[in-house]
């Protein structure tokens, strides 16, 4: 920690970490119902990761093409990731369309929605930007049922957010 902090100030660079969704309980409970098979074949994954407050503030870091260029790497890869971590399904086919911001060569990215093929035939769509008020849910359906989660990447109270799985019906 102490190494990537100095490396972060040596190159004037912000250091930011936001995976904590991966080390807590209720993300762990929600990939064991998962894999546990409850939900069937799973068929779709959809997830939404967005916020607006971002935009009011066009200095702000995730603006700067040399920190990644906009919401595609600051929120679309949590959508990737967790599709990724919490059903072990790589995706094998990306179309995606969005908008940029800014000037010139400094355009970053806005907005983008993303359509994923992955192993086995399922599908995933992941909805990133910067357009719309805070969004970081998570559906994933199967054959059999679904899981959802209403907020699956701030999990700072125990019972809020929560998840829950519909049955067929």
């Amino acid at each position: 920690c102490r190494t990537m902090i100095q490396a972060s100030r040596d190159a004037g660079l912000p250091l930011i970490h936001a995976t904590g969704f991966v080390h807590h309980p209720r993300s762990h409970a929600m990939r064991a119902c998962i894999r546990s098979g409850e939900l069937g074949t799973i068929q779709r994954v959809t997830v939404a990761c967005t916020f607006s407050s971002v935009s009011q503030r066009p200095e702000d870091h995730r603006f700067s093409r040399d920190a990644g260029g906009g919401c595609l790497l600051d929120l679309g890869w949590y959508c990737a990731y967790a599709t990724l971590w919490f059903t072990g399904l790589r995706a094998m086919e990306l179309t995606s369309f969005g908008s940029l911001s800014g000037e010139g060569p400094d355009k970053a990215w806005h907005q983008v929605q993303t359509m994923a093929r992955l192993e086995g035939g399922a599908t995933a769509h992941w909805d990133c930007g910067y357009d719309a008020a805070g969004r970081k849910w998570i559906e994933i359906a199967g054959s059999k049922g679904s899981i959802i989660c209403d907020d699956f990447l701030r999990p700072w109270e125990t019972e809020k957010p929560r998840f829950w799985v519909h049955g067929q019906d």
